[in-house]
């Protein structure tokens, strides 16, 4: 029993005897960059370690006893059971490896972060850039829709007309029934005096009187041919053939026995044409078949646009339209209408507005006036008023005048132009010549103003001679500018001569005389070109 080696005690750890056996180096581990991982790869690489890793296995190091943990609320801040299990559970071999591995899932997870913002913006680049062309297609959707939607208004405008003109138009009365005869009563002889008081009863053969029709005004009678701006018309010599190919198509379209017809066709200032029916028949009869004369028309006169009756209209200007917006085509015209009629409401255009001047004389203009056409006086006066809304600008309206070379100027007393084209710097009187208005005028002995009285003095403004004031007709200034000058008569043939010797001496009655000075020539009614020069 003496040589038995003690026993351990039952609560301690056996002590061992054996010689220390040395230490072997744990090897270093170098790392290297890792690469750059999917989330999906990220995910798979995470939950391989977590299993792959094992758990501290040293038996040196004694196990520590599983402690019950004290009953307390779960969910409280006492309750540390979550934190007692991440302590005693280590998924990492030493703490510098579980470091690594955490900073390595830090740095995918934000690299992850970035790269799924990045898509998400692309995502919203294309997006927004898909709605930026839709807004586009809508707003050329609605652009179209606005010009058919005026094409269609136009249209419903002319067939509204065509149908008020034809139910205005008196239908032919049914022709009463006749009454029947009543059975003749047998009557007795009439006296001589009842004989003698019957009239006479007309003769059966005789016709019946005609009701006198009220004849129609000219402006009921006349067709406008509307043409292109700044087109020749053609020749007066083929007025003729317009005239027959216009009867031969409504000939060809009417139904009837006797057709309407055009009698003339002349030419206006503005190069339209200005048809005239026959007899007493209303300009409707013929716009009935529109479509067929217009056509008609083309086939010689490619400038026609469309026709309509002749009606009452008023002329306006407008100032300081954009020439870069809008040049001379059909298309540019009808959006300035399109533009005027849209922004501006109450406002309706008879026509297309037209420009003032000629394309040549807008090349050094960024803007220029242009002239339209309304349909009332209420609609003119308003316009003149407020002006109109055209490309996001009120522009400035006024009425358009046209010069005549017989007009005479209400301020300055000259001739040639209206009194609101005046640039005189001072006005003159037409009764006294002097330098205030005509309606300003004022007798000092009756206090009579504005009008001629017997204490009157007359003096001309324009000759500054007394004795007729300045609209007088024998004025001579007015005689001198009215006047056109008449063309020179042709010289008769002169009869070959014999030659004469030449000598300074000259023949009395072969004496000279200078010839009177003579008026410019001169036309009645100025262009509309010429009417109005404005300059921007």
């Amino acid at each position: 029993m003496a040589n038995q080696a003690p026993q351990p005690h039952p609560g301690t750890a056996p002590t061992s005897t054996a010689t220390p056996v040395p230490a072997t180096p744990t090897p270093q581990r170098t790392t290297q960059p890792l690469p750059a991982l999917s989330p999906d790869e990220l995910t798979a690489a995470s939950a391989a370690t977590t299993a792959t890793v094992p758990l501290n296995t040293n038996t040196n190091v004694a196990k520590r006893p599983k402690v019950t943990p004290h009953p307390r609320k779960r969910g409280s801040q006492f309750d540390d059971s979550a934190r007692g299990r991440a302590h005693h559970f280590a998924p990492m071999d030493s703490p510098t490896e579980g470091v690594a591995v955490n900073l390595f899932n830090t740095g995918n997870l934000k690299e992850m972060l970035i790269n799924n913002y990045e898509r998400q913006l692309a995502k919203l680049r294309h997006q927004n850039i898909q709605l930026n062309n839709t807004i586009s297609e809508l707003r050329k959707q609605i652009a179209l829709g606005n010009e058919a939607t005026f094409r269609i208004e136009r249209k419903l405008g002319i067939v509204t007309k065509q149908v008020t003109a034809d139910i205005s138009t008196p239908a032919a009365q049914p022709r009463a029934a006749k009454p029947k005869a009543a059975q003749p009563v047998p009557a007795k002889k009439p006296a001589w005096n009842t004989v003698a008081a019957t009239p006479k009863a007309a003769k059966a053969g005789a016709p019946p009187t005609p009701t006198p029709t009220r004849p129609l005004a000219k402006r009921d009678r006349r067709i406008i041919v509307r043409r292109e701006a700044y087109s020749n018309p053609v020749a007066e010599d083929r007025l003729t053939a317009l005239r027959d190919a216009v009867n031969s198509a409504v000939a060809a379209a009417h139904k009837g026995k006797n057709p309407p017809k055009v009698a003339s066709v002349t030419i206006n200032r503005k190069g339209n044409y200005i048809m005239t029916t026959l007899g007493n028949t209303p300009a409707t009869e013929i716009l009935k078949f529109k479509a067929n004369l217009e056509s008609a028309l083309r086939k010689i006169d490619r400038a026609v646009l469309t026709l309509e009756g002749d009606q009452k209209w008023y002329n306006l200007i407008v100032h300081g339209v954009r020439t870069t917006r809008y040049d001379d085509s059909i298309e540019a015209m009808v959006r300035l209408r399109s533009e005027i009629e849209s922004f501006n409401p109450d406002v309706n255009l008879i026509t297309n507005p037209r420009w003032l001047h000629k394309p040549e004389d807008r090349v050094e203009k960024t803007a220029s006036s242009v002239s339209i056409i309304v349909k009332s006086e209420e609609m003119a006066k308003r316009c003149m008023q407020k002006g109109l809304n055209i490309d996001m600008q009120k522009l400035e309206v006024v009425r358009f005048v046209r010069n005549r070379q017989d007009q005479q100027c209400s301020t300055c007393q000259k001739f040639g132009h209206h009194y609101l084209r005046c640039t005189a710097k001072q006005p003159a009187c037409r009764l006294c010549g002097a330098s205030h208005k005509t309606v300003d005028h004022k007798c000092d002995k009756c206090n009579t103003k504005g009008k001629r009285c017997e204490h009157l003095t007359p003096y001309c403004a324009n000759c500054q001679t007394a004795g007729h004031t300045a609209s007088d007709n024998a004025c001579l200034y007015r005689k001198t500018i009215l006047t056109p000058a008449r063309p020179a008569a042709p010289k008769p043939p002169v009869a070959p001569t014999m030659p004469v010797e030449i000598t300074n001496t000259t023949p009395n009655n072969a004496s000279s005389s200078s010839p009177a000075p003579q008026a410019p020539n001169t036309t009645e009614d100025a262009t509309m070109d010429e009417a109005m020069e404005e300059t921007y």
